[in-house]
C-alpha cells in the first residue's frame, strides 16, 4: 500500500488542473509515477492524450490493447 502525502496530493492536482483529468485517474497516475512505474497501463480514453506525461515523467502509457509483442518492443527500451 502506498501512503498519501503532500507531495502525492499536489501531483494529483497537477494532473487535475494541467490534464483535465478526473481525481481518480490523476491519484492513479500520481501514484505510479511516485513509485518510480515505468509503465502504466490503462483503459481509458483519457490517457490517449498525456503523451507529454510520458516525457516530462518518465513514465509510459500505454492502452491495456497493446499487444504482447508491442508490449515487449515498447518496455524493452526501458530496461
Amino acid at each position: 500500500m502506498h501512503e498519501i502525502g503532500n507531495r502525492l496530493i499536489g501531483s494529483t492536482r497537477l494532473f487535475i488542473t494541467q490534464y483535465n483529468l478526473y481525481a481518480s485517474d490523476a491519484l492513479h497516475l500520481a501514484t505510479a509515477i511516485d513509485c518510480n512505474c515505468g509503465v502504466f497501463l490503462a483503459d481509458d480514453f483519457h490517457f490517449k492524450r498525456l503523451s507529454s506525461v510520458s516525457d516530462e515523467f518518465g513514465i509510459l502509457i500505454l492502452p491495456v490493447q497493446t499487444s504482447i509483442d508491442e508490449f515487449t518492443a515498447r518496455v524493452g527500451d526501458l530496461e
